[in-house]
């Protein structure tokens, strides 16, 4: 069982680019005014984890996210330029 996949309701105003086949999750930008922008995120960084749950692929990023609700605090760790970089957001509604 266990197939029932919750329903998103809460973002961070990530764009992801569907084209990386690395680990993790990288962004093709931000959408202006989200939590995502507010937290510095940009273009080219690598989610790698949120709230200490590591992240491997896109799927695996809507899983966690499909955890949170619209105000929830999340601790984000990312890769710019080779190295991790931690940032904090809070969630919205979607």
């Amino acid at each position: 069982g266990g197939a029932e996949r919750p329903a998103r309701r809460a973002a961070l105003g990530t764009v992801p680019d569907f084209g990386y086949a690395g680990e993790g999750v990288r962004l093709s930008g931000v959408n202006p005014g989200s939590p995502a922008e507010a937290a510095g995120l940009r273009e080219g960084d690598v989610l790698v984890s949120l709230n200490g749950e590591a992240i491997q692929t896109l799927r695996g990023y809507a899983d966690v996210l499909a955890k949170l609700a619209p105000g929830d605090a999340v601790e984000i760790r990312y890769l710019r330029g080779g190295e991790t970089r931690a940032a904090s957001a809070q969630a919205v509604r979607r």
